[in-house]
């Protein structure tokens, strides 16, 4: 869920507290880019609010390949102004283990949240990000493989709906200490892409199930 546009001043201030008085929630960005290709490519951010009190910022990125399948996940994304961010993913397990934001970090096969240590395939290239600094930093494109634990759907289960918590309907008990990810399942509320699952369509066609991005997340 991107939280870019104003709404309401009361709204948007009572969301902003509450993600302070939480203090373990992690806010979502996302890059853009205009039509033209020398558009610039920046981020779309939170509120000002809602990011200052928000324990993480982390981007909602979805790498597919050249079929269009999500396979793999860009552990760190930049901007055409040097603006690194991490991958919520990313952003969710630092914050999960109460680590402070420099305990991320990026090795040569690698990346480290803490002593957790997941392995990543390294591109060859890489971008200078930071230049104007007194070390300036490199960003190597490096990739994550998503890990999925069966097709669309699997996570049933352990979904509520949102309007039910919203309501008072879903007992508090059982969002404490778990990971809560909060976004659209609805083909028609949210991006979706094809996952790696497929199966036969009329036709004899393979055809490849479509994913909500917040499961995509949680996988």
């Amino acid at each position: 869920v991107l939280y870019v546009e104003s709404t309401t001043k009361a709204d948007d201030a009572a969301l902003a507290s509450a993600v302070k008085r939480a203090g373990n929630v992690v806010v979502a960005a996302q890059l853009t880019a205009g039509a033209s290709s020398e558009d610039a490519v920046e981020w779309l951010r939170p509120l000002q609010d809602i990011e200052s009190n928000a324990a993480g910022v982390g981007h909602v990125d979805v790498h597919t390949g050249f079929d269009g399948v999500a396979r793999t996940l860009l552990p760190r994304e930049a901007d055409d102004q040097g603006g690194a961010l991490w991958a919520m993913a990313i952003e969710l397990i630092r914050v999960g283990d109460g680590l402070p934001a420099d305990a991320l970090r990026a090795m040569p096969q690698a990346v480290a949240i803490g002593n957790r240590i997941l392995p990543v395939t390294i591109d060859p290239d890489s971008h200078l990000i930071d230049s104007k600094s007194a070390s300036p930093e490199h960003l190597r494109a490096s990739r994550l493989s998503i890990d999925y634990i069966g097709p669309p759907g699997s996570f049933a289960p352990q979904t509520i709906s949102f309007s039910d918590v919203i309501d008072g309907r879903i007992d508090p008990q059982l969002l404490r200490d778990k990971y809560l990810l909060i976004g659209a399942t609805a083909a028609t509320l949210g991006e979706q892409v094809a996952s790696p699952f497929i199966h036969s369509a009329q036709g004899g066609r393979l055809r490849g199930d479509l994913m909500p991005g917040v499961e995509v997340l949680a996988n």
